[in-house]
């Protein structure tokens, strides 16, 4: 009887270990907003264009001016008419750079019962403002 070779069995693959992408007790969907969330942060930083000096301005920058002209309203020159067309300001624009400002965060989930961060870090700070003023009495 000729001898049989075992099975070919292919190697085993390492999978990368990145704790940050799978967190442990945690939801498919949650595991895909990180990615995701990860990957938009890297491009945000990534060369869109150039200023008019000459200096390069990320898709973060430029993203941020469209934000600002559609809160504080633009004008822009038709090509096929030649005409000036006046964009009025955009409401939600300016409630979301209003709320950019004073430091309050949208979150995406409106389900979660969970008080906001920014209610969070209000009590934070309220905590380490009495704390600071009781050493100092």
């Amino acid at each position: 009887m000729p001898d049989k070779k075992p099975p070919r069995v292919p190697p085993k693959r390492k999978k990368p270990d990145k704790p940050e992408n799978k967190p442990e007790n945690s939801r498919k969907g949650e595991i895909t907003g990180k990615l995701l969330t990860t990957e938009l942060k890297r491009l945000a930083h990534l060369a869109h264009s150039v200023d008019d000096e000459g200096n390069p301005l990320t898709k973060q920058q430029v993203l941020a001016a469209m934000v600002w002209d559609k809160a504080l309203g633009y004008t822009k020159v038709d090509k096929d008419t030649n005409k000036k067309v006046e964009y009025k300001p955009e409401r939600w624009a300016i409630s979301m750079l209003f709320d950019r400002l004073e430091g309050r965060v949208n979150t995406a989930d409106k389900d979660n019962k969970e008080r906001p961060l920014s209610e969070k870090m209000s009590d934070a700070a309220k905590k380490r403002i009495e704390s600071a003023t009781s050493d100092a009495e």
